[in-house]
């Protein structure tokens, strides 16, 4: 941002944001027993993933791939994406009460926890150096409005998700019946 620049959120900030609400989710599934709500956290959590995926790959990809093309890190991310979409649909094939779930859930959470380390740490730095804070911003509003259309919510719940996102640290889930929120 340049000095005297309004700030505003930007698709740096979101995706931090979202990408803790993401892990967050999947933390609470990480539980060795069933609990009230659990397929609904798993579908959401689910969803979420798959929108923000996308979301990334419309938007934020493409414009770091034009400020910096052939940047190898950005190849990388996409093949992380690949990896975890092969493990959302196996995840689907496994029943909620089947044994083979929780070491999908923890695979699919080890994944994303790595993808999101180094986006957080290769890409995303590279976003706030080559491309403009009102491209940020712009892709920022874009990213709400896809991931809205994606998971079938207003852009006002995307945008309570993504506040509870940025209040909320990962951390693991007690491993009590219902980790709650």
């Amino acid at each position: 941002m340049t000095p005297g620049e309004e700030p505003g959120r930007d698709a740096v900030e979101l995706i931090k944001a979202d990408h803790r609400r993401l892990l967050i989710l999947l933390e609470r599934l990480l539980t060795p027993t069933l609990w009230d709500g659990f397929e609904d956290v798993l579908a959401e959590a689910v969803a979420g993933i798959e929108a923000h995926a996308d979301a990334e790959e419309q938007l934020l990809y493409p414009a770091l791939a034009e400020a910096r093309p052939g940047y190898g890190p950005l190849r990388d991310a996409l093949n992380a994406h690949q990896a975890i979409e092969d493990e959302l649909q196996a995840l689907d094939e496994i029943d909620v009460g089947d044994d083979d779930l929780q070491p999908a859930l923890h695979r699919l959470h080890d994944l994303l926890q790595q993808h999101i380390a180094d986006e957080e740490s290769l890409l995303l730095g590279m976003v706030t150096q080559h491309v403009s804070a009102e491209t940020c911003r712009a892709l920022a509003q874009h990213f709400v409005e896809l991931e809205a259309e994606d998971e079938g919510l207003t852009v006002e719940q995307v945008e309570e998700d993504l506040a509870w996102g940025e209040r909320e640290a990962p951390r693991p889930w007690s491993g009590s019946d219902d980790p709650g929120m």
